[in-house]
């Protein structure tokens, strides 16, 4: 485990370091929680998960705590909501249980609907459902769903009315997002040390990390990013525009932990689980305003 705690300023050309030369509002988690694994926005509010600590916060309320495991947030039309593995989908703060479904893996959702995904099967709130099995992460934009399935090889697929549309490779670890209509998927490369990642999008963008960055841990709000990359001098974990604009870094985390990403019109919002305090893992969220990106 690599611990980092480095003095701000650039890195290197077109490095941004958050929070330090890019302002940012910072909350962080409490020791061992994996605050920050899982983060969601909207409308300039924020949701955070720390499944170790089995709780998911709406910043500025209180925190709801369920258990131990998986937790998948998101905001819809009526609330901030959060889907828990092998339970259910829950009201946040309250924790008024929304849907009973003990047979799920994984969640997505928008303002106007949600999926989840079972041991073979993606369903649809709206009672449609796909036969799918391994499915390691889903997002949904308004009438798009799309999802990454490792049942036969790593693979990312749009779930449309008549069947699955393949949309190509993807790898263990890899995340979905649609941003701004585009749908992207990665191949983090986490069986090999120095994995560079690779993030695809269906316009045809290619966007290939750094030797250690193990892009496409995360995809939102128009970048990917990894982890703390052992490679990099200085140390850091790079979040990586799609449009080739200036690379942001976070200096402190530790080599294991995954970034989280997420978006909306006003801010983008950065989950470090691996964020240390004391000497030890709390996690941290950074919030970064759109018109403070360089």
């Amino acid at each position: 485990m690599t611990w980092l705690a480095l003095a701000c300023g650039p890195l290197l050309v077109d490095e941004f370091v958050v929070p330090g030369d890019v302002a940012a509002e910072t909350t962080l988690g409490e020791e061992g929680s994996g605050f920050g694994t899982r983060v969601a926005t909207w409308n300039g509010e924020v949701l955070v998960t720390a499944p170790s600590r089995g709780e998911v916060t709406w910043i500025g309320h209180s925190a709801l705590t369920l258990g131990a495991g998986s937790l998948d947030p998101w905001f819809a039309a009526d609330g901030a909501r959060v889907g828990w593995g092998g339970h259910g989908i829950y009201s946040v703060p309250d924790g008024t249980q929304v849907a009973d479904l003990p047979a799920s893996k994984a969640f997505a959702g928008d303002l106007d609907a949600h999926v989840w995904a079972t041991d073979d099967a993606v369903i649809h709130v709206d009672g449609r459902s796909w036969s799918l099995g391994s499915v390691r992460d889903l997002a949904l934009d308004g009438t798009r769903l799309i999802a990454l399935s490792c049942e036969d090889g790593c693979r990312a697929v749009e779930l449309v009315d008549d069947g699955l549309v393949e949309l190509g490779a993807a790898g263990q670890g890899g995340r979905v997002a649609l941003m701004d209509g585009l749908a992207c998927f990665s191949d983090p490369q986490t069986g090999s040390d120095d994995g560079q990642g690779v993030v695809r999008c269906e316009d045809g963008l290619v966007l290939e990390g750094a030797r250690g960055d193990h892009l496409g841990r995360a995809l939102g709000g128009g970048y990917a990013a990894g982890g703390l990359n052992p490679f990099q001098v200085p140390l850091r974990a790079r979040i990586v525009p799609l449009d080739g604009g200036s690379v942001l870094a976070v200096d402190r985390s530790v080599e294991t932990r995954p970034l989280d990403l997420a978006a909306d019109a006003v801010q983008l919002v950065i989950g470090v689980p691996g964020y240390p305090q004391s000497l030890a893992e709390a996690g941290a969220v950074h919030v970064v305003a759109r018109d403070d990106l360089p």
